[in-house]
């Protein structure tokens, strides 16, 4: 764990993904509530990483907007630090949505 603790600075690159989950076993059109948590592979690594005490870093790029920025916040409660994130003109941030009912993924 000590040879961890003294490698160099980890950064990784890719892209957060909103999850969106209606509450219980609703499905979308039914939910009057969603919980939204932020992902992906590579800021899920980073996010481990960071729980282990590295130094861990993100590279992406967002949308210009308030759900672009409760990406980034969700990153940095984690420990985790944002380098040269650009912000993106149109608003997208790919999404997840997890239907529990019917226990189907859906990826848009």
């Amino acid at each position: 764990m000590e040879d961890l603790k003294m490698a160099k600075k980890v950064v990784t690159f890719g892209e957060i993904m909103l999850r969106l989950a209606p509450e219980g076993y609703y499905r979308f059109v039914q939910a009057a509530s969603y919980g939204a948590t932020y992902g992906g592979g590579e800021a899920n690594v980073a996010i481990s990483l960071a729980n282990y005490g590295m130094d861990a870093s993100f590279v992406t790029k967002l949308p210009a907007h308030e759900i672009g920025q409760a990406g980034v916040n969700s990153l940095r409660q984690f420990g985790v630090a944002l380098l040269r994130s650009q912000t993106l003109p149109q608003p997208t941030i790919p999404q997840l949505t997890v239907f529990m009912g019917y226990r189907s993924v859906e990826w848009r």
